[in-house]
């Protein structure tokens, strides 16, 4: 279903893969007057699905009725893990979908994680929304990702033996949130269901044209899904102090939601403008990890990328 709603409300799902300039995105349309942002709903739901079987060998149900006390456990176990207090009633899956329709903001943005949903999940995907994909080439994805993700995994202490050395890292066996669909399956995946099954073409950005040409790409994007463009958009409301994370929601707290974001994100929300992107790099640049990880899901980031908003 689209996101244009009546008076001129947009609702909007921007799913991404990591490390593809969502988050300077999401900023940067944060400035748009009375936006509602939620930064990443579904996959702190995904987080504490798959920790809570990891670590507490709990299934975790997908609704908070009757499950208050389980639901209390991930949220300590999360905060043992993140120092972060989690609310545990915006956990389930069905609460995202619930607060989600509850939004009563004359615009709504949700930037999430294609891997953090699946078939099982898509039944909690609230109606009304205009779902939006923002993808970045495999090598550029995979490269940042595997030196981000050893960081913060080492930093949690999780990573032992030949994982905890950098060099020896392997981005598909060493980091559990990578999966078998390797990031992109997992959003080409996302981007099917909603061609075949909500009714709207979903639209598709590539980073790197974002990059090099912001007002071109946010233009069209701002057009296709309803919202109202600005000219001090590219340069993130023309402000280089804008607090966001006042208006970003999520699970945790404000300053938390902060330190998190600024943890995986710092250069996007230090930034104030989109600059164009390095050269890509090399296959000959790169470790054996991530080109075996881009050759296996390159078909499905070639085929989103064929759709993409061109400029």
């Amino acid at each position: 279903m689209a996101g244009n709603l009546e008076d001129g409300k947009t609702r909007t799902f921007l799913w991404c893969v990591p490390r593809s300039i969502a988050c300077a995105l999401t900023k940067s349309l944060s400035a748009i007057d009375g936006i509602e942002v939620w930064y990443e709903p579904y996959f702190f739901s995904f987080v504490a699905k798959l920790d809570s079987k990891r670590r507490l060998d709990i299934e975790l149900p997908t609704s908070y009725e009757g499950n208050e006390e389980t639901f209390q456990k991930a949220a300590d176990m999360l905060k043992s893990l993140s120092h972060c207090t989690f609310k545990p009633d915006y956990l389930p899956f069905a609460s995202v979908k619930g607060n989600l329709s509850a939004c009563t903001s004359k615009h709504v943005l949700v930037k999430d994680m294609g891997f953090a949903v699946n078939k099982d999940v898509f039944q909690f995907f609230p109606e009304g929304f205009k779902h939006t994909f923002i993808i970045r080439h495999p090598l550029r994805v995979f490269q940042s990702n595997r030196k981000a993700m050893f960081t913060q995994l080492s930093m949690v202490g999780i990573l032992e033996g030949d994982a905890a050395d950098e060099e020896k890292f392997d981005l598909e066996r060493d980091d559990p949130y990578v999966g078998p669909g390797l990031l992109f399956k997992d959003i080409y995946d996302v981007w099917q269901h909603c061609r075949q099954n909500l009714g709207d073409e979903p639209i598709v950005i590539d980073a790197d044209d974002l990059l090099a040409k912001p007002a071109e790409v946010l233009t069209k994007y701002c057009q296709a899904v309803g919202l109202p463009y600005d000219e001090s958009l590219p340069m993130f409301g023309g402000s280089s102090d804008l607090d966001v994370f006042k208006i970003w929601k999520s699970p945790i707290s404000e300053e938390e939601l902060r330190l998190t974001v600024s943890a995986f994100s710092a250069k996007a929300v230090a930034s104030t403008e989109f600059l164009p992107a390095n050269e890509l790099p090399s296959r000959e640049q790169v470790t054996p990890d991530v080109i075996r990880c881009t050759d296996q899901i390159m078909e499905y980031y070639d085929e989103m990328y064929e759709s993409r908003i061109k400029v």
